[in-house]
């Protein structure tokens, strides 16, 4: 019996988004949709950020107004 878990569900939707080369439904996922599980372990949140780094060329965490006035 396969136990269903959001954490688990996101990764599939992670992994599809990488092979469709889908970066804005990765930001939107990690940042709104799946916010509240990625919240209780912010560890996560960076891995994901690293390989969104690695294949991307750009991170998940939203940009500072401020910083991009700069």
């Amino acid at each position: 019996m396969e136990v269903e878990s959001p954490l688990i569900d996101m990764l599939d939707l992670f992994r599809m988004c990488i092979e469709a080369k889908d970066m804005n439904l990765i930001v939107k996922m990690a940042n709104e949709d799946y916010a509240p599980i990625l919240k209780k372990d912010n560890e996560i949140y960076k891995k994901i950020d690293a390989v969104c780094e690695n294949v991307f060329g750009q991170g998940i965490a939203p940009v500072n107004p401020m910083q991009a006035m700069m």
